[in-house]
């Protein structure tokens, strides 16, 4: 930790760091910049997170099959999304909720959503949702992280009139 402080202090870099905010942010943050990166209308706050709504829920008036979400979730967030095709074909509703949201698949149980949308997987997750019968994606705990970032990267330069960069670095998960 030292190491990585030192290079920024050494090369007068600022560092500011936020996780849970930036998450929750309703115009900057990781959940709330996903409908606008696939389009989506959201329709509510999803996801109870010590106390806190994190996430987004969405419906869609056309079904959607697991396939095409992924897709959409690849073009336009990036990385390779891994499926657990375990619900119904056609997809109605959606809760997504950016990083580790998985420790929340038992609400998205709970409201009867057709796939839940998270960064990453867990191991122990596994038997839960397939006999739930509930499609899950996992898009990436880096790539649903990163719009935020992004989007607070933009604010930043346009309003400041400074520069900024987002150096990609992903992690593989």
């Amino acid at each position: 930790m030292y190491e990585r402080v030192k290079m920024l202090v050494d090369n007068n870099i600022s560092l500011y760091a936020a996780h849970l905010p930036l998450d929750i942010h309703p115009v900057f943050g990781n959940n709330s910049r996903i409908s606008d990166v696939l389009g989506w209308e959201s329709i509510e706050d999803f996801g109870k997170y010590h106390g806190m709504l994190i996430g987004k829920l969405f419906r869609f008036n056309k079904p959607k099959k697991i396939n095409e979400i992924a897709e959409e979730i690849k073009t336009k967030i990036g990385g390779e999304p891994v499926l657990w095709p375990f619900g119904k074909a056609e997809i109605k509703s959606v809760a997504y909720i950016s990083g580790g949201g998985i420790s929340m698949l038992n609400q998205a149980i709970e409201a009867d959503i057709d796939c839940f949308i998270t960064g990453e997987p867990a191991h122990s997750a596994f038997w839960l949702a397939k006999e739930a019968g509930i499609n899950v994606i996992f898009a990436g705990h880096y790539y649903t992280e990163t719009l935020g970032v992004k989007s607070i990267a933009k604010e930043l330069k346009n309003k400041f009139k400074i520069d900024t960069e987002f150096i990609e670095l992903p992690t593989g998960y």
